[in-house]
């Protein structure tokens, strides 16, 4: 990436907004992801994430 272009500006200043965006969208509906997508699912985007899962109620 050329220091001064567009591409440039983007991973530079841009991108860590979008990731927190998305971080903090995923952290705050993490219920509704649980609800909607499982248990299994939910965990292992979390994880990708280092975001912990919402918890599982035991039966």
């Amino acid at each position: 990436v050329l220091v001064g272009s567009f591409a440039y500006f983007t991973i530079k200043d841009r991108l860590p907004q979008i990731l927190t965006r998305v971080i903090d969208t995923l952290h705050r509906h993490k219920n509704e992801f649980f609800e909607e997508h499982g248990e299994v699912r939910v965990r292992s985007l979390f994880s990708l994430m280092f975001i912990p899962p919402p918890h599982t109620p035991s039966p």
